[in-house]
């Protein structure tokens, strides 16, 4: 789960897609039906369906492929790489490190979620775009959903929301795996997801001795 290197210890990332196996099932499962319709008719209404949720399916694993992702302590501090994106955090930086077990990490996800989309409405609707024109408006909102997704921007594993009502409010979050928090002293904040996260936890410890782990 981990390697030792010459620039410190490197954490495997975790690749679980347990929360999105009903995406695939359902997709796969049209295919079949699609199929059966078609009866060996290449350009059958049945063989259509199949090719759309095929199309569909090869949609949907491409994002949510594994992302070159990948998490390592040093001896100066920790650094978090997601595909071109990497950043470097010295431990002078680090307020804490802590473990975040699954429905603890879900319940923070889902409260940060909620409190953004109050906000973009505040902004498109309400009274904080009340001076806006129509471009501005989407400008901000764009820059909410921007700020929304700085946190998970380095998770390797896919996130998957619950909506309800007609304005498509967020109700739940669904992640496949523990992860760990790395909250800085600026404020800001970031969710990882190595393979073994008591091991991070424990190994920034060792420099920052602040990491704690937080189960439910």
């Amino acid at each position: 789960m981990e390697t030792t290197g010459s620039y410190g210890t490197d954490f495997k990332p975790n690749h679980s897609k347990r929360n999105i196996r009903i995406i695939y099932f359902v997709c796969g499962s049209f295919m079949l039906i699609g199929l059966l319709m078609s009866g060996g008719e290449f350009l059958s209404k049945g063989m259509l369906f199949a090719g759309f949720s095929f199309a569909l399916l090869l949609i949907g694993h491409f994002f949510t492929s594994n992302r070159n992702v990948s998490y390592t302590i040093g001896k100066n501090g920790v650094t978090l790489q997601a595909g071109k994106k990497t950043l470097e955090i010295s431990f002078g930086e680090i307020q804490s490190v802590v473990e975040l077990k699954e429905s603890l990490a879900e319940e923070f996800m889902l409260k940060l979620k909620q409190k953004k989309e109050a906000e973009e409405y505040s902004v498109v609707f309400g009274e904080k775009g009340a001076q806006l024109n129509p471009l501005e408006k989407i400008k901000e909102a764009i820059k909410i959903q921007t700020k929304d997704f700085a946190p998970y921007k380095f998770l390797s594993v896919p996130i998957m929301y619950e909506s309800s009502g007609r304005r498509g409010h967020v109700k739940g979050v669904k992640l496949p795996c523990d992860t760990v928090f790395v909250f800085l002293k600026s404020g800001e904040g970031y969710l990882i997801s190595p393979l073994d996260t008591e091991g991070f936890v424990r190994e920034a410890n060792k420099f920052t001795g602040t990491a704690r782990t937080t189960s439910q």
